[in-house]
Formats: structure tokens, C-alpha cells, sequence
């Protein structure tokens, strides 16, 4: 089974997101985080397209690394074992939004299926987004060196660095629950900036895929 971490913000998203997300080819749990100030509506919304959806309302912090920190303490805490995690979020510029969300649709989800054959494959994105030392925006920022110490990440001393932009991606629970399972996640949105698209919340979008490296897994594009 597949968990489906979606985060929205941007509300006039919404209806291509939940329209994207029928058109999947597999059977998943939906998670939703909802921002205060911006859940107007959207509930019944969600209900009306996939009753059985878990959905969270939280503060606005964080942007989306911030959402979907709070969506994995609620599914380590309250999930049902997912084999794979989906993480989607809201994005105000639909090219974007078009571009990352389509790892759900017939013919990436295949790709994705076939990537996961090799257990060594941890987490797979958009081709384009996958970014590694040598690629723009692909090397380690200011804070990511903080973050691998508070998680107990080796990135540093193995020289392993690369993540999926855009933080949208598949990856295997296991490898999450192995880092994150007794460790206070939250305290990690509580380091974010509210609203800033700078500092922090750059380098905790990088640290999602530092962990997959650090577990001695692969990223690819797909």
C-alpha cells in the first residue's frame, strides 16, 4: 500500500491536485495538511472526492517542508504501515505544479514501480529535479550540515550529497521510520521560519534526500 502525503497551501490548487490524484494508478492512503487562513471550504471539499482522507490543519510554518513534517508525525504515530510514501504539496506556479505532481500519473507511477525492483533504490522524482553536487542548486547550503547533526546523518563524512527538488518524491517508509521513529519531528517545524523561502526550509528540503543517502540508499530521476 502507498501513503499520499499532500500539503496545500495554495487553494485554487486543490482541484487539479485531487483531480491528478484520481487519475493514479494505484490504491493509497490519503494524508492532507491544510494551513490555517487557508482551509476555508477545503475539508468538505477533500471529503466529497476521498472520504476515508486523514486530514490535519496546522499553523503556517515552514512552507512545505513544515506541512509535510507534521503529516509524518501524524503517520508514524496514527498510519497503517505503507510500503511507500508520496510526498505532494500545492505550488502557485502550475507549470511547476504540472511538472512534480505527474510521479502519481499512469506512466511515471510504472516508471517509479520499476525503479523500486532494485532494493537499493530509495527515492525516485522528477529526472530534471534530481539534484547531486555538480548540478545548479545541487550542493549542500548553509544548515544542512546542522540538520545532519541533529538526525545522526553521515552525509558529511561519506561525501553524499543529492535530493529531489521541489520536495515532491516517492520513498520507502522504512527508511524514514528508521530515522524519525522516537525523534521529536516537530521540534523540526519549530526551527523553520514562518513564512521565508530562505535558510532552513532550503536546506530541510535537501535533508529529505540527505536521509536516503546517509541509509546507504539511492536517489534516481525518473
Amino acid at each position: 500500500m502507498i501513503a499520499v502525503f499532500l500539503h496545500v497551501f495554495y487553494p485554487k490548487s486543490l482541484k487539479f491536485l485531487l483531480g491528478r490524484l484520481k487519475q493514479a494508478p494505484f490504491p493509497f492512503n490519503l494524508y492532507v495538511n491544510l494551513v490555517q487562513d487557508f482551509s476555508d471550504h477545503l475539508v468538505d471539499r477533500i471529503r466529497r472526492e476521498f472520504p476515508a482522507a486523514h486530514i490535519n490543519i496546522s499553523a503556517n510554518q515552514g512552507m512545505d517542508p513544515g506541512g509535510q513534517l507534521r503529516t509524518l508525525h501524524y503517520w508514524i504515530s496514527k498510519g497503517q504501515n505503507e510500503e511507500f510514501l508520496i510526498f505532494l504539496h500545492s505550488k502557485k506556479d502550475p507549470e511547476l505544479r504540472d511538472l512534480f505532481s505527474s510521479i502519481v500519473l499512469p506512466e511515471k507511477a510504472r516508471l517509479a514501480f520499476k525503479k523500486f525492483e532494485d532494493p537499493q533504490v530509495g527515492m525516485v522524482g522528477v529526472k530534471e529535479w534530481h539534484l547531486y553536487p555538480g548540478k545548479k542548486w545541487g550542493d549542500p547550503i548553509h544548515s544542512c550540515d546542522f540538520y545532519c547533526d541533529w538526525l545522526k546523518l553521515n552525509n558529511y563524512k561519506t561525501n553524499s550529497f543529492g535530493f529531489i527538488g521541489g520536495t515532491m518524491f516517492w520513498v520507502r517508509s522504512s527508511i524514514y521510520k528508521n530515522v524519525f521513529a522516537g525523534f521529536p519531528i516537530l521540534d523540526l517545524v519549530k526551527e523553520l521560519e514562518p513564512y521565508s523561502t530562505a535558510g532552513k526550509i532550503h536546506a530541510l528540503e535537501r535533508i529529505f534526500g540527505y536521509i536516503v543517502l546517509s541509509q546507504g540508499y539511492r536517489i534516481e530521476g525518473i
